[in-house]
């Protein structure tokens, strides 16, 4: 389906500290009746940690001062919906004069002309952590954006969101081929063929992930935990929500395991 996304936000506001290829906005319908018409609700960023920041203000009805150049007040435009809708593109670098990234145009026709492969790869990550009650399907496509729309629990804990993205942003290039064999073969055929080459420290964290039991339950459970807050209860320490991805979550994980 043929989709407009229409983004209001400057991207150069933000201090990414990935500054080019596969970014991430969540968006949303524009009005209540449309189902072709998306906006924006933050900038479209190759840094996947902005997910989280926005996830967990709208699903804990809390406001954002300040993580890197993003701030974000609740709107409740996500409560009680069944899913969130994430957007995807590839993404030059960002406010940085005269200089591009060379494998652009790859990338971009490898991500719009390949994401029926994609989609059969995250398909099969949501299988591996056993989360196959509702699918993440495509919504819909624009000339340069793909729509998924995700079911609302990858949206309740920001190590979701994380191991999300970055599933996404590993397998955008994944070969029909290499697509067919079972999720924990992609990581490692696929590991190989990684078209932005420094994402290979992304399937070792996927890899370490893949390792944990009961994800499913875990992903469930609030993350990060133990907010430091303000006398008025407004969070202080934002920036452990921003960098509180998938990595910080297996070593809590791994903390827990031991004191247990």
């Amino acid at each position: 389906m043929e989709l407009t996304v229409k983004d209001t936000f400057k991207r150069s506001v933000l201090g990414e500290g990935r500054r080019y290829g596969v970014g991430f906005a969540f968006v949303a319908p524009s009005c209540i009746n449309t189902t072709k018409s998306f906006k924006a609700l933050m900038p479209f960023s190759t840094c996947k940690d902005y997910l989280n920041d926005l996830a967990y203000c709208e699903h804990h009805n809390e406001e954002l001062k300040e993580a890197y150049g993003f701030e974000h007040k609740y709107t409740g435009i996500f409560k009680g919906k069944e899913y969130v809708f994430l957007g995807v593109k590839i993404l030059n670098y960002n406010s940085i004069p005269n200089n591009s990234w060379k494998e652009y145009e790859e990338a971009f026709n490898l991500f719009m002309g390949n994401r029926s492969n994609m989609l059969t790869v995250v398909n099969k990550f949501e299988e591996r952590v056993n989360l196959t009650e509702d699918r993440i399907t495509i919504k819909g496509i624009t000339k340069d954006t793909i729509v998924l729309k995700i079911p609302y629990i990858w949206f309740t804990n920001i190590a979701a969101v994380s191991a999300l993205s970055l599933c996404i942003r590993c397998f955008f290039n994944v070969s029909k081929e290499d697509a067919a064999f079972g999720f924990d073969k992609i990581l490692d055929v696929h590991s190989k063929k990684l078209l932005i080459k420094p994402d290979s420290m992304m399937i070792n964290t996927l890899h370490r992930l893949l390792k944990e039991d009961n994800l499913k339950e875990k992903f469930a459970e609030e993350f990060p935990k133990e907010l430091k807050r303000t006398e008025e209860g407004k969070i202080k320490d934002v920036m452990k929500i921003h960098s509180s991805g998938l990595v910080t979550f297996l070593s809590s994980i791994k903390k827990k395991t031991k004191i247990c």
